[in-house]
């Protein structure tokens, strides 16, 4: 673009009037300068789409708070579809250790087995605070939550959800 508009300038059949000439080449030679200043400083941060959440399953090893920071430390799990006689599914580990996750500050808890009602049957689907979940992860002891898997709904490495997976 600019080399035909120098080479509109420069034809003898387009020649334009000299005036003209040295207005354009002294605007060009005062913008030139302007264009790189211009910008300086001005840069938009680059906007990560966000990723669609995605469903884990996992081990719960700890649940933690640091300096306002929520952790859930996962050994995460591959869910297989199980005995076609029984119907019920397997899990499977499939990483070598426990990861720790950054929870969501509006992260919700869903428990299946925490409580039962008074004719011995559990209260499914029961939301419970972060105060609580952590308090079924007491370190240095054993739980039996430890050995339950949990599916866990996570959006750019943060988790978003932990709900208890209940297995007859």
């Amino acid at each position: 673009m600019i080399a035909l508009w120098w080479r509109r300038l420069l034809d003898p059949v387009h020649r334009l009037p000299p005036a003209y000439l040295q207005k354009c080449l002294l605007f060009s030679f005062l913008l030139c300068p302007l264009v790189p200043v211009g910008c300086r400083g001005r840069q938009s941060p680059v906007q990560r789409a966000a990723s669609p959440p995605c469903t884990s399953y996992a081990m719960i090893r700890a649940v933690s708070e640091d300096k306002g920071i929520r952790f859930v430390e996962l050994d995460t799990l591959q869910k297989t579809p199980g005995d076609p006689n029984e119907g019920a599914p397997g899990y499977v580990n499939s990483s070598p250790g426990f990861v720790r996750w950054f929870l969501s500050p509006d992260a919700a808890f869903t428990m299946q087995t925490l409580s039962f009602d008074s004719t011995g049957n559990f209260l499914f689907n029961q939301p419970i605070a972060f105060d609580t979940l952590r308090s079924l992860f007491p370190e240095g002891s054993s739980s039996r939550f430890r050995h339950i898997p949990f599916r866990i709904i996570h959006s750019d490495t943060i988790i978003t959800s932990v709900s208890e997976e209940y297995i007859p």
